[in-house]
C-alpha cells in the first residue's frame, strides 16, 4: 500500500504459524514496497510526459522547417509514432465532404482511404471540432 492507496497484495506462505512480530515485519515490507511502486509509477508518468513534450517540440521544429505539405505530414506521423511509440498514426485531411488519408505510419491506403464526415470517431472529431476520446474504439 502507498499512503492510503492499495496497490497490490503481498502473499507469504510458511510451514509454521505467524506471530504478531511477523505481521509487523511484513506490513513494514509492504509499505516500503508500496512506496517503491508508487515512485516507479510516478517516474513512468513523468517519463511519458517528457516524451510527449519532446515529441511536441520535435513536431513544432519540423513544421517550422518544412514548407511542402506531403513531406511535412510524413514527418509528423513518423515523429509521433517513433517518439511516443504508437503503432498506427494517420493524418486525414478534409476534401469536400470526405476525409482523405494523406499520411500514415503503420497503415496503408494513403490517398485511397476515404471516410465520410458523418461516420465514426474521425468524422465526429471533424463535426464537433473537438478531440474525441474512445476507451474502446470497437464499440464505436
Amino acid at each position: 500500500m502507498s499512503a492510503s492507496d492499495v496497490l497490490g497484495v503481498l502473499v507469504v506462505v510458511a510451514g509454521y504459524a505467524f506471530g504478531e512480530e511477523h505481521l509487523e515485519l511484513l506490513q513494514a515490507i509492504g509499505r516500503q514496497a508500496g512506496l517503491a511502486l508508487a515512485n516507479a509509477n510516478r517516474y513512468q508518468q513523468v517519463t511519458r510526459r517528457l516524451a510527449e513534450r519532446t515529441a511536441l517540440q520535435q513536431v513544432a521544429q519540423v513544421v517550422s522547417r518544412r514548407r511542402e505539405l506531403s513531406p511535412l505530414l510524413d514527418e509528423v506521423v513518423g515523429q509521433v509514432s517513433d517518439v511516443l511509440g504508437y503503432p498506427v498514426v494517420e493524418i486525414f485531411l478534409i476534401d469536400g465532404d470526405e476525409l482523405v488519408l494523406r499520411a500514415a505510419n503503420g497503415s496503408e491506403g494513403v490517398g485511397a482511404k476515404r471516410i465520410g464526415q458523418e461516420y465514426g470517431l474521425i468524422g465526429r472529431a471533424v463535426r464537433s471540432n473537438r478531440p474525441v476520446f474512445a476507451p474502446d474504439v470497437r464499440l464505436d
